[in-house]
């Protein structure tokens, strides 16, 4: 195998695919990437911990085919340290060194043999949606404030993907609070494609790796969904076993509504959870929202720190209200409310709140259940 390839574009490359490179695994080979030079000007690059792969595909000057497993952090260390030109990368049969050839110098890397390494299987397209990759990406982004790490609920460490009636929906939940996310599609599926789990890792990836100018192609079959563009494929397995009934949570009316300007809000909010930061006395980072007539208190408290009681001016339809939130909640999801207005939608101090854009032409909400004080 020999190819030669400029040190940026190999850099840039290894980096993208060294995202799903294997971190705790018995299987040495995939701590590290895999290259392939498939003819005459492609190198193919892959990495895998076998929950989440990527395959990315650059041009290279291609002199002989062949395969290798390279360490991925070693082989990315060595390039960021290279000078910024023309590079010649060749293995032998014979040996499991890369030789790395530079200017008038050289060095080798240790491979590990090609056939430990694995790859995700190869993935059927049962069901393909296409779909503009900075709408898909900002679908992503607001459902991404509420995924799960509790490793003892699964089903929670994604994002639930709905298709049907000329809709995607994308739903998260942390059970503290939920993040639901909806866009029309030119077409429906030909099948019908039952509700499935993408892991929250390759959702965020995406959003990271592919050209926001792009389309992005989604295929899926039935343990496995893959999204790609030109250059990039992240494969990935869909999480094992059913999401909540997320429908029977979100109230259909409300007592009270509230419409405040987002970026006064979101400011107040922020002053009042550095009073309440205080782990020692308010493990919630519990602020207060007392809303009477057109005007929103906001009050946080601490022994240790101080207090704060801040008055905004809102629009208000319905009942007064005094209830309590975890005010870092609050914070995540009005930083990802893209309008200059907010609405807030109460039943109560103990029932859990909505919270929306104002006017927008995306079907957005979160839910959060207000703290007990």
């Amino acid at each position: 195998m020999k190819f030669s390839i400029d040190t940026g574009n190999l850099l840039q490359a290894a980096q993208i695919v060294s995202r799903a490179v294997a971190s705790k695994t018995t299987i040495p080979a995939l701590t590290g990437i895999y290259l392939e030079c498939t003819n005459k000007n492609t190198l193919l690059l892959k990495a895998t911990d076998l929950e989440i792969g990527i395959e990315h595909t650059v041009e290279a000057n291609i002199e002989e085919i062949g395969s290798m497993v390279v360490p991925a952090k070693y082989l990315i260390d060595i390039l960021r340290k290279l000078p910024n030109t023309e590079i010649t990368l060749t293995t032998t049969p014979e040996d499991n060194n890369l030789t790395i050839n530079y200017n008038q110098s050289q060095l080798s890397l240790n491979t590990f043999p090609t056939e430990q390494f694995s790859f995700l299987p190869n993935i059927s397209n049962t069901h393909t949606i296409t779909i503009n990759n900075e709408l898909f990406s900002n679908m992503i982004k607001k459902v991404s404030i509420s995924f799960s790490h509790d490793i003892t609920r699964p089903v929670l460490n994604g994002a639930l993907f709905e298709v049907g009636d000329h809709k995607l929906t994308l739903v998260s939940s942390d059970t503290y609070r939920l993040s639901l996310i909806e866009t029309g599609l030119d077409k429906d599926l030909e099948e019908d494609l039952k509700p499935i789990i993408i892991p929250a890792k390759a959702l965020m990836e995406l959003g990271r790796l592919i050209d926001k100018e792009e389309s992005i192609k989604i295929i899926i079959d039935n343990n496995q969904a893959q999204f790609e563009n030109d250059s990039i494929k992240i494969r990935v397995r869909l999480i094992d076993g059913k999401f909540p009934a997320y429908q029977n949570v979100i109230p259909n009316e409300y007592s009270t509504k509230i419409i405040a300007d987002t970026k006064e809000l979101l400011l107040s909010i922020e002053r009042a959870t550095v009073i309440s930061s205080d782990e020692n006395f308010n493990k919630t980072c519990t602020i207060k929202l007392e809303v009477n007539d057109n005007i929103i208190h906001i009050r946080s408290y601490s022994p240790n720190i101080g207090q704060l009681n801040d008055t905004l001016i809102a629009d208000k339809e319905g009942e007064d209200i005094n209830i309590s939130f975890n005010g870092n909640y609050l914070i995540d999801i009005l930083k990802i409310i893209d309008t200059d207005k907010v609405i807030i939608e109460l039943n109560g101090n103990l029932s859990p709140g909505i919270i929306k854009p104002y006017e927008s032409n995306m079907n957005y909400l979160s839910l959060i259940l207000p703290v007990r004080s």
